[in-house]
């Protein structure tokens, strides 16, 4: 239950919850996105001394925009940047955003700035002419502080591009930096990670949101009219890549799943051999499921459904994939972990009849392709 106006700053606990006795605080400088304090104050600081150093320009501007012709002001855009330097199931969920730039701005180019580990994802974006990688970049572990000076060096070598809009799907002070460096005339953002005085327009960020609506929030600032079905994630695998899975499955000795209507799929209807895709790795160590947990229920799946397995995920999760297929015992099951591109998994969910796995870039690869999902979450979220 949340306070009235004027009640206070707590929010007291629904009387169902067991932890009802708790109070919670509301967080100051609640519009940052941030969970600790000290990064709040800081971007806060940030923030306050941009607008006093930049506050005075961005008004002349926009008074010599509003001066301008209403046909200079409203000309289409003819290269559009999407920045998505994070992680494999944020750039899935950025698909359809994507394509509905592509789609809204027909003469547009539209480019991505993606990272190592989410590049594949865009080139199987029809809509994407190119998809520019920056290799250094704070989500990438073990770079010390030297991808800052990548992300800067990149910023400033964008601006021979000339981009009309640049477009921050996460809400980074750095993306923000790099944006504003690229020299782009239209940046957006969102106003909650620091930096918006270097933004041109912000979407409204409110927590707990699904990372979907938020992305449509986005979509708005550029094309108002949009709505919810133009940024549902969509995905094609490459024909290569579904030519290559299929001489894969046969000489494993799986036939490919027929196609599947996700809203009326019953296991329990399912045909003789359903194809199963399990992906037993997680992101994280929190996120991640017992092997024996995977174990129990491979076996339920072959023994009362027959189905045929195929254990997926990155060459990190082999010693899980052994650890589930240890003691022998389960047959029609198939160890794929590290053995797939990113093209070929998504071949491969897409042939099958259900994809099982934890909070992770290919449920959400899953969830994308069409076949039904199961997502094991962990408290790490709610």
């Amino acid at each position: 239950m949340f306070p009235l106006p004027g009640r206070g700053r707590f929010r007291r606990a629904d009387r169902s919850d067991p932890a009802r006795f708790r109070i919670r605080p509301r967080r100051f400088l609640g519009n940052y996105r941030y969970v600790r304090l000290r990064w709040r104050l800081l971007f806060a600081a940030i923030d306050c001394l941009g607008w006093l150093l930049l506050g005075p320009w961005k008004l002349i501007q926009f008074g010599l925009e509003k001066g301008r012709s209403n046909d200079a002001a409203g000309a289409a855009p003819a290269k559009i940047l999407v920045v998505q330097l994070d992680h494999l199931g944020d750039a899935v969920i950025s698909t359809g955003l994507v394509d509905t730039l592509a789609r809204r701005f027909p003469d547009a180019r539209i480019d991505v700035l993606a990272a190592p580990w989410n590049a594949a994802v865009f080139r199987m974006c029809r809509s994407v002419r190119r998809v520019r990688i920056l290799d250094r970049n704070r989500f990438g572990g073990g770079q010390g502080w030297q991808w800052i000076a990548a992300l800067l060096s990149c910023g400033w070598k964008l601006r021979r591009h000339r981009y009309d809009i640049a477009v921050d799907v996460r809400g980074e002070f750095p993306h923000a930096v790099l944006m504003w460096l690229s020299g782009a005339k239209h940046r957006v953002g969102w106003n909650c990670g620091g930096g918006g005085f270097l933004l041109t327009a912000s979407a409204p960020y409110h927590r707990g949101r699904h990372e979907v609506l938020s992305r449509l929030a986005l979509l708005r600032t550029l094309v108002p009219s949009a709505g919810e079905t133009e940024v549902a994630p969509r995905l094609q695998p490459p024909a290569r890549s579904v030519r290559s899975l299929e001489l894969r499955l046969a000489d494993a000795g799986l036939q490919p799943g027929s196609s599947v209507d996700s809203k009326s799929f019953d296991l329990l209807q399912s045909p003789s051999s359903p194809l199963v895709v399990v992906h037993v790795g997680s992101g994280t160590e929190a996120k991640r499921w017992p092997a024996w947990h995977w174990r129990e229920l491979l076996g339920r799946l072959i023994v009362s459904h027959h189905a045929a397995v195929v254990l997926v995920g990155r060459s990190e999760d082999r010693a899980v994939a052994e650890q589930v297929l240890a003691g022998g015992a389960l047959s029609r099951v198939v160890d794929w972990t590290g053995n797939l591109s990113l093209p070929e998994l998504a071949a491969l969910v897409s042939r099958a009849h259900v994809a099982i796995g934890a909070d992770s870039g290919p449920a959400h690869l899953a969830a994308a392709l069409g076949p039904p999902t199961v997502a094991l979450f962990s408290a790490t979220n709610n």
